[in-house]
């Protein structure tokens, strides 16, 4: 959401908020990565890990709400990707564009990408080789980058095209609250 609250206001440099939001998301980023770290580096569960701070039976409370935002965590991006579905059932059939939102295809999109999210947690990417999901990025990179030129024109029109900022400190207070909320959000890792 930072990231795109960071779009969606082209980040103007007199808005106090801005700093705010950068602050915010490095604070944060640092706990996460902290948080995360032990599990990360030694494979040390968090409801484990966390009894060091609050004792045996302490650590049920900070464990539940761990798996209560990761539920809802699982529900936001399972609207998501139903949604990403639904439009891209849109473009495929545009009859569908008509259908009032709260249809049962737009459900069932939801359905579709929950069920999905939920077998790749159940059996993880493990069974997925690297070489495979390697292939599949470059090519979305490469469909993405071919989608884009062709509908500039070309490259030569996206390389001549003038720089949107007035000079590099505008572009610094757009580029680095925009980097640490990318950092958040998780760069991909091959």
């Amino acid at each position: 959401m930072l990231a795109s609250s960071l779009i969606g206001r082209r980040h103007e440099p007199g808005k106090k908020r801005s700093g705010q939001s950068c602050w915010a998301t490095s604070s944060c980023s640092c706990r996460w990565w902290l948080n995360a770290h032990a599990g990360a580096k030694y494979g040390i569960p968090f409801p484990v890990f966390v009894r060091a701070s609050f004792g045996v039976k302490g650590a049920n409370i900070p464990a539940v709400l761990r798996a209560l935002v990761a539920c809802g965590w699982f529900g936001i991006q399972s609207w998501i990707g139903g949604t990403a579905i639904a439009q891209m059932l849109n473009v495929m059939a545009p009859r569908t564009v008509q259908m009032p939102w709260v249809t049962g295809v737009c459900f069932l999109c939801f359905l579709g990408a929950g069920i999905c999210m939920w077998c790749v947690a159940r059996r993880g990417v493990d069974p997925l080789p690297a070489e495979l999901l390697g292939a599949l990025h470059d090519r979305d990179v490469a469909a993405a980058a071919r989608f884009h030129s062709a509908r500039a024109g070309g490259v030569g029109p996206l390389l001549a095209a003038p720089s949107q900022f007035q000079n590099s400190g505008d572009f610094a207070r757009f580029f680095f609250p925009a980097l640490t909320a990318w950092l958040v959000t998780g760069p991909p890792c091959r």
